[in-house]
């Protein structure tokens, strides 16, 4: 189930994208540029809903603090509101970081997609259905409709990406309710910057991960698992309620079993969840230390399994001597 849980990490890009169809140092690798730190930044989990706050000092000394949200990006009602706190922490920050930044979204995403799809067109009188089984044509035709041909056209990760799309809207969950598209709408709101965790490269590398064959199969592992759409519907919906339960561990748990199931179904998805969580929580841990050591008040709201699941943001702040 992997590329259906994935889809979380992503999903804001697809959906927004796939519509156009239908005074500090970095700190380095082995933590020496946080080696000079006096006190360790103390990690508190909030009251609300994935939300947690790390208390350090900056530079000079003086009170430093970065909020975390972890978000889902696609929900439905019952995720809002997302609490007075989280707001008025929101509001009064005198930095906001996402996955990816506002300017990328606003400016720079629905072309890059377009280059990237127009890079990976097949060549002429190919497409991918003759290296599907008749059971996955069917399933990939009963999920695309009309856009069938024109998707099969190009590598796989297009109609993979599509076929994610499809399925979390069949089961109710719309980006327009995601946690992130709310907070990008409420910084438009209030003319105010949101910088990035990702540059824009990686989060298309995340929808365009592997040659044609990884791509392949990943499509084929997608449409084999929506073949039993009670398991995955159980999945999905024992997750989400988690999360609006704020239950961090059962969150964790269902992340984490997830990529051990799959990682035992492929090596592919070993590398995969490397690129897709540690590369970037480790990357991510960095920046954060960043902010702590800029100072000030940082609110950062990105995916919550990046915060609970497997070797976490959290896990490599501790091993840059961060926490």
């Amino acid at each position: 189930m992997k590329k259906i849980l994935s889809a979380l990490s992503a999903v804001l890009l697809l959906s927004l994208s796939l519509s156009v169809l239908s005074c500090a140092s970095s700190p380095s690798s082995d933590g020496s540029a946080v080696s000079a730190r006096k006190t360790k930044a103390v990690l508190t989990k909030n009251p609300e809903r994935m939300f947690w706050t790390i208390s350090g000092t900056d530079a000079n000394g003086k009170p430093s603090h970065v909020h975390i949200l972890g978000t889902i990006h696609v929900a439905d009602e019952r995720v809002f509101p997302l609490g007075d706190k989280v707001i008025e922490t929101f509001t009064t920050a005198d930095r906001l970081v996402a996955e990816i930044s506002l300017d990328d979204i606003q400016m720079n995403l629905m072309a890059s997609v377009m280059d990237a799809m127009r890079e990976d067109v097949l060549p002429e009188g190919k497409d991918i259905l003759s290296d599907l089984s008749e059971s996955q044509r069917s399933m990939l035709a009963s999920i695309l409709g009309d856009q069938l041909g024109t998707l099969s056209r190009f590598k796989p990760w297009v109609s993979t990406t599509s076929c994610q799309n499809a399925y979390l809207g069949g089961i109710g969950f719309d980006a327009r309710y995601g946690v992130d598209m709310s907070i990008y709408g409420y910084a438009v709101e209030n003319g105010k910057k949101v910088e990035g965790l990702d540059t824009l490269e990686t989060q298309l590398g995340i929808l365009r991960y592997g040659d044609y064959g990884t791509q392949l199969q990943i499509l084929k592992d997608l449409l084999d698992d929506l073949a039993n759409p009670t398991e995955v519907h159980s999945m999905m919906m024992s997750l989400y309620e988690a999360y609006l339960k704020d239950d961090v561990a059962a969150v964790g748990k269902i992340c984490l079993d997830n990529m051990k199931a799959d990682e035992k179904r492929s090596a592919i998805y070993k590398d995969y969840d490397r690129m897709l969580y540690n590369d970037r929580n480790k990357a991510w841990a960095e920046k954060i230390t960043e902010y702590l050591d800029e100072g000030g008040e940082t609110f950062i709201f990105a995916g919550c399994a990046h915060f609970t699941a497997g070797e976490t943001v959290f896990h490599y702040l501790k091993k840059l001597g961060t926490l």
